[in-house]
């Protein structure tokens, strides 16, 4: 049919038109209905389906897009059972894809073909169909379906003109839904571990952030995220890490940004993908602790102070000078803290209350955020 006559260069315009907003509707879940309100822009009809057809399963998408398909969609749900889409291997598809290119189920009235059973129970006048291949095994129906009057030339032109662009309008919004199941998949994971991870475009937009990384970039920039931009410093800590790496190549492991707060710092580091996909990994790590918090670990007060004088290196004498008690009072004080925290020197002692103190907080932290 495309062969004998072409679409009139009024309509070819207005169709072309539109091709943008297809290319830019990547949300693979509302795409029926995105479909539907394409097509019913440049063809008008009653009812139209966009129906998946699988070797397992088939999913059918309805749309009433006209009063009369509104009167007449009650009796289509009821009778759905009957339509012969839903049955795996759907003879008249195979057959329109035999015939056809391999690719392509050419978009014509099907007038002829409105003998099934499904069909005689609506009282359809006439429908009009193109199809395409969807993921792996699978076959994207678009019917357009009417009451009481036909499809012509026109319709079917248009719909195929149609049909090439919303296949791979179609196959981007797949890969890209896909990518993003992938990514999140990986960037569950690292949250699981507690650390930051930021997923950026090839363009440097944020595409997904775990929430301790949003946290993070509140906490240690002035003017945090903007939309799905990052900050402007660490923007251009980006752009002059990938001039370096295409400078001198990925050898070795670049330097990191460090952003030091009085308690503890960030620490950023970049990564790109073979796809220009850029990752920011992020780690806080504490570099100071009050005296207060010491007595989480079951210590006095006087006792969470000692040992804060100890993490600092101070000697006894120091601690002694400073709290303003006696040397032997800070011995006893010490050999309380070796006690209850079940170590038997200053050193291991520090070191088991700055890491009891640091999975303390790991694990609140989880916490607040599941």
């Amino acid at each position: 049919m495309s062969h004998m006559k072409r679409l009139p260069y009024e309509d070819l315009h207005r169709v072309s038109g539109i091709l943008p907003e297809v290319y830019a509707h990547t949300d693979i879940e509302s795409f029926p209905r995105f479909t539907a309100e394409v097509v019913q822009r440049f063809v008008d009809a009653d009812l139209i389906e966009y129906n998946v057809v699988a070797p397992e399963e088939c999913v059918l998408t309805q749309q009433p897009t006209s009063p009369e398909g509104s009167q007449r969609y009650p009796a289509f749900k009821v009778h759905l059972d009957k339509n012969p889409l839903l049955r795996p291997g759907f003879v008249a598809i195979h057959d329109c894809r035999s015939a056809q290119d391999s690719r392509t189920l050419a978009a014509s009235p099907r007038s002829n073909r409105l003998d099934h059973e499904f069909y005689r129970l609506l009282d359809v006048s006439d429908q009009l169909a193109i199809g395409f291949q969807g993921k792996v095994e699978a076959w994207v129906n678009i019917v357009l379906n009417r009451w009481r009057r036909s499809f012509n030339t026109r319709d079917a032109l248009v719909l195929e003109f149609l049909q090439p662009h919303l296949a791979q309008a179609h196959c981007n919004a797949a890969a890209l839904a896909e990518s993003r199941q992938r990514t999140e998949s990986f960037s569950g994971a690292f949250a699981s571990m507690h650390r930051g991870l930021v997923v950026l475009d090839h363009d440097g937009r944020v595409l997904w952030m775990t929430k301790r990384a949003e946290q993070w970039l509140s906490s240690y920039f002035p003017r945090p995220l903007d939309g799905n931009e990052l900050p402007a410093e660490l923007q251009r800590w980006i752009q002059i890490r990938r001039a370096s790496q295409k400078q001198n190549g990925n050898f070795g492991l670049p330097a990191p940004l460090v952003i030091a707060q009085p308690e503890s710092r960030l620490i950023v580091r970049y990564s790109e993908d073979s796809r220009a996909r850029q990752f920011l990994f992020l780690k806080e790590e504490k570099t100071g602790v009050c005296p207060a918090e010491f007595v989480r670990l079951g210590l006095t007060q006087r006792e969470g102070e000692v040992l804060y004088w100890i993490c600092q290196g101070k000697s006894n004498p120091e601690i002694a000078a400073v709290e303003g008690i006696s040397l032997r009072t800070v011995h006893k004080h010490v050999e309380h803290i070796l006690a209850k925290l079940g170590v038997e020197t200053r050193v291991a002692a520090m070191l088991t209350a700055l890491q009891t103190l640091d999975q303390s907080d790991t694990g609140r932290e989880a916490l607040l955020e599941g």
